[in-house]
């Protein structure tokens, strides 16, 4: 286990109990370091989405499910969701394209569930 120590301006980490004990008599301090802060990453709106599984082709496969869905007066909860988040993001990145964010909301529904939903819907009568 790493022990940490420090002596005016210099710090170093150690192992060895007997060079620990040594410096230790020597003056040295050990002190427990202060944790690095984590910093969440960023993504602009357009890496989120791909972060979510939500590609281009994939949201225009989307649009292209809702357009048939709409059209034989059928709904996809899973979709409409999607639709409203997808709507919110972008507003989000209109405002502002280039903002790289951490606090992006995540995607209500895999695509893949939309997707087999959507098809499901799409194929009773």
């Amino acid at each position: 286990m790493k022990t940490y120590l420090r002596y005016d301006n210099q710090t170093r980490t150690e192992t060895d109990e007997t060079v620990i004990a040594t410096l230790v008599r020597k003056g040295w301090e050990i002190y427990t370091p202060e944790p690095e802060p984590v910093i969440p990453p960023t993504y602009t709106a357009e890496d989120h989405l791909a972060a979510q599984g939500y590609t281009p082709l994939r949201l225009l496969t989307c649009l292209d499910l809702e357009g048939k869905l709409r059209a034989t007066e059928k709904a996809s909860t899973k979709l409409a969701a999607v639709r409203q988040w997808l709507d919110n993001l972008t507003l989000a990145a209109a405002v502002n394209p280039d903002e790289a964010r951490s606090d992006w909301s995540a995607a209500p529904h895999p695509f893949d569930q939309v997707l087999s939903e959507s098809l499901a819907i799409l194929a009773t009568p």
